[in-house]
């Protein structure tokens, strides 16, 4: 009877620490999850692979380019300016400023005089650019030569075509739309300029 009432206390006592037990491995088991979510949701740092600049945006590599300064989507095709025009690098080219198909060579272009210029549309004549279906005529003003098609000769001076020429009377130049020259004096041009009379005195004195 004694022993009874003596393992009695003590079979309790192992249950209590069995049931302590149990509830700690319940806690520990509820725990690590929260533990493992956390983990997942943490916010990575910032990967400077990733965020990468395209003017003052900022676009991933990995889904997106930088095209112009501007991004867009990285299946896109990326269209180059040429000047203030767009074109598909794929298929043109820039030339001089000028879009022509990628077949065709970008020939560097002639020049004439300072100015370069671009032989399919212009040429040069007299170090002059001009248009290509112009006339290209080639004449002398004193050492100089000059085109009748833009310019003209005037006392021995090249001036526009549109300009007057003004020729010269002595030391005076003149219009000569409204005067004329008359033995080295300007005279309007309704004056009659009349021929010089020569004298000439007699040997013998009468």
């Amino acid at each position: 009877m004694h022993t009874i009432s003596t393992q009695r206390p003590l079979a309790l006592k192992i249950q209590a620490q069995n049931t302590y037990l149990i509830y700690f491995a319940i806690i520990l088991h509820s725990i690590e999850p929260y533990q493992d979510l956390d983990e997942t949701n943490a916010i990575p740092e910032e990967d400077p692979k990733i965020n990468v600049r395209c003017g003052i945006a900022v676009y991933n590599p990995l889904t997106q380019k930088c095209c112009n300064l501007k991004v867009i989507s990285k299946h896109s095709i990326c269209q180059s300016r040429c000047g203030l025009v767009s074109y598909n690098p794929y298929t043109h080219q820039c030339c001089y400023l000028k879009v022509i198909p990628k077949r065709l060579i970008c020939r560097r272009r002639p020049r004439c005089g300072l100015v370069s210029y671009d032989p399919l549309t212009h040429k040069c004549c007299n170090r002059k650019v001009i248009p290509k279906r112009s006339l290209c005529l080639s004449l002398k003003c004193g050492l100089v030569s000059y085109s009748p098609v833009t310019h003209k000769c005037c006392d021995l001076k090249v001036i526009p075509k549109l300009s007057i020429c003004r020729p010269r009377c002595g030391l005076v130049s003149y219009n000569p739309l409204t005067h004329r020259c008359c033995h080295g004096k300007v005279i309007p041009k309704l004056f009659i300029c009349k021929p010089k009379i020569k004298y000439y005195l007699s040997s013998t004195g009468h």
